[in-house]
């Protein structure tokens, strides 16, 4: 059987760096037998593959802001499976920070798709404190105008990490749930040794294109 590396976030812990990684170095990862997904990846300044989560978790056709097309739900799915069928490879990474805000009912969803997988669930979680003030930075960024309260009530169940990791761990089972912890110091190069740890892939990091480095 094969099996499913789903990086699922969270937010704010490296995810762009890694999926840009992941995918400069499509070629790399075949020679190790894991392969990188071009399917329901938005464009190319999200190389995540944002299309998955997002089509599961509103109605089953849906116009997406941020790709500028149409989701529907079996399409974008289907589109993965069937390319993952013309690949001659074991391993599969797929990655997306917004598959943490899928409830039970929608995690169902995405392990009824991958029904045919072995799926490991890798997920890294950022104190709260840091996430918080990231969060908040980022949003005066776009506009947004209320105090830091306002934030920590508005998005209060992304720091209910407990929460987020029974959910997943309910769905998938606990002993497919690899946990990490973001640390903002050094956190490029130590956040890639301990994701390609998590992934079982064992190479010299010198032969990867690092462009996402610099």
């Amino acid at each position: 059987m094969k099996t499913i590396y789903l990086h699922i976030g969270t937010h704010k812990t490296g995810t762009t760096f890694l999926q840009n990684i992941l995918r400069e170095n499509r070629d790399k990862l075949r020679e190790f037998d894991y392969y990188y997904p071009r399917s329901a990846i938005p464009n190319s300044s999200l190389p995540g593959h944002h299309l998955l989560p997002r089509s599961v978790s509103d109605a089953r056709e849906k116009f997406d802001e941020i790709s500028k097309k149409t989701i529907v739900t079996d399409k974008i799915w289907n589109e993965l499976l069937e390319e993952l069928k013309t690949q001659n490879l074991n391993k599969i990474i797929i990655s997306s920070e917004d598959f943490c805000l899928l409830d039970h009912g929608e995690i169902l969803k995405v392990r009824e798709y991958l029904r045919d997988f072995r799926v490991e669930i890798i997920v890294y979680l950022r104190r709260q404190d840091e996430f918080l003030l990231s969060l908040y930075s980022e949003l005066v960024k776009k506009g947004y105008y209320q105090n830091l309260e306002s934030v920590l009530y508005e998005y209060e169940e992304r720091f209910d990490y407990y929460s987020l990791l029974n959910t997943w761990a309910d769905v998938f089972a606990k002993d497919h749930l690899k946990v990490g912890i973001y640390q903002k110091s050094g956190v490029k190069n130590n956040l890639l040794f301990d994701f390609l740890a998590k992934i079982d892939l064992h190479l010299d990091v010198q032969d990867l294109q690092l462009n996402s480095l610099s």
